[in-house]
């Protein structure tokens, strides 16, 4: 029996207008299919004679065509047919979000195993029981101190660090310390390590501190993030480290361990979130502390043995430019240029001709791109046309 909207010869089980052009979507593709699947169908030919009955008033607008109806196709549906289709269509629904799943996670998509999980932690602790590093942040659990490590860390090697770290803490040991130096003083014992701007949220973040939470580290992770300067990874590590609070964070070494392990055949981009669901799901929760550390020391070892890092196949990974001939050199440059002098535009234009560090970029334009970049960081302040820290 046709619907008095469908075409005598439509394949298709329910009624189309005769204006729809649009092309289907997968979703009703796989709809159309299972339910066309599931209907009982039988090929006849319909009376060709325009007086049958069955043609009567079913089409007061259009006669048939002898040529539609020669090839004409009536569907009987039945339950039994329309308890298949929706059965097909069910089965058919579950496994492509299965496979999408599976896909997207690299592991089971009904969620990770207690035995994956299980032989996971065991290969990061045999590996950390024989090859832990030892660091002067790591015999610690004052917050400040490891706040200090973690920010200096961040894009800069462990060597640089550890030098800077015991020289920082000599002349700034507490935050109240750090909070009433001036910010010339603690930008000049960050010269060496680069990227000053941590310096300048390190000094606020120690003000605020000291200020609204009267010297006492905040134990929650929102806190801590709202501090300046603080993000995700920096506050996960002071809850792991000074407080041992199980608080999922991803760094490079970490980033490393998990894309190894979980995304080895992943065709796509890593992204942040799910990476946090699986350091969620095999954090330990008993040591987080030791844990964190184990990861940071796995992952640095597959770093130096892996042909190529993995964390490259991170959604947020972007390859870092090289210092020489850098916009970040010309900003270093007169930025310690400027921690001991006051001087004018003229002046910063002609110290960075005399360095060679203009390019073949317009030195006035160059100058005042420079100097407008580290005004609006505040790392500089500008007063009568002259320029100083």
């Amino acid at each position: 029996m046709w619907h008095k909207n469908q075409k005598p010869h439509s394949p298709l089980p329910f009624p189309l207008s005769r204006r729809r052009t649009r092309s289907y979507q997968w979703w009703e593709k796989i709809s159309i299919a299972t339910s066309c699947a599931g209907h009982c169908a039988t090929w006849h030919r319909p009376q060709l004679d325009s007086s049958s009955q069955e043609w009567q008033g079913r089409f007061d607008r259009q006669t048939p065509r002898k040529t539609d109806c020669a090839r004409g196709l009536v569907v009987h549906t039945s339950t039994a047919g329309k308890i298949i289709s929706c059965l097909l269509f069910l089965f058919i629904t579950v496994l492509v979000c299965c496979l999408f799943l599976k896909q997207r996670s690299g592991i089971e998509c009904v969620g990770m195993k207690s035995e994956t999980i299980k032989n996971f932690r065991k290969t990061v602790w045999q590996h950390h029981k024989k090859n832990r590093r030892d660091f002067p942040w790591r015999e610690t659990r004052d917050p400040y101190h490891i706040l200090v490590s973690e920010i200096m860390l961040q894009q800069t090697g462990v060597v640089r660090v550890m030098y800077k770290y015991k020289e920082f803490l000599d002349r700034f040991p507490t935050i109240e310390k750090l909070a009433k130096a001036n910010l010339r003083d603690v930008l000049h014992l960050w010269q060496g390590l680069g990227y000053n701007r941590r310096a300048k949220f390190l000094y606020e973040c120690a003000k605020e501190i000291s200020e609204k939470h009267e010297g006492k580290f905040p134990k929650d992770l929102n806190s801590l993030k709202r501090l300046p300067g603080i993000g995700q990874s920096t506050a996960g590590a002071v809850l792991n480290f000074a407080f041992n609070i199980p608080t999922p964070f991803i760094e490079t070494n970490i980033r490393t361990v998990f894309i190894h392990h979980f995304f080895k055949n992943f065709k796509t981009k890593v992204t942040e979130k799910e990476m946090l669901e699986l350091i969620n799901k095999t954090i330990d929760s008993d040591k987080p502390r030791e844990w964190f550390y184990a990861l940071y020391d796995y992952g640095s070892f597959l770093k130096s043995t892996l042909d190529t890092d993995p964390a490259k196949r991170s959604k947020i990974y972007k390859k870092q430019s090289t210092f020489e001939g850098s916009f970040r050199e010309k900003r270093s440059f007169v930025l310690k240029l400027l921690l001991n002098n006051k001087l004018r535009e003229t002046d910063v234009m002609k110290h960075l001709l005399d360095k060679k560090l203009v390019g073949k970029q317009n030195p006035k334009e160059a100058t005042k791109q420079i100097l407008s970049s580290l005004l609006k960081d505040k790392l500089i302040l500008k007063d009568k046309g002259l320029y100083f820290v």
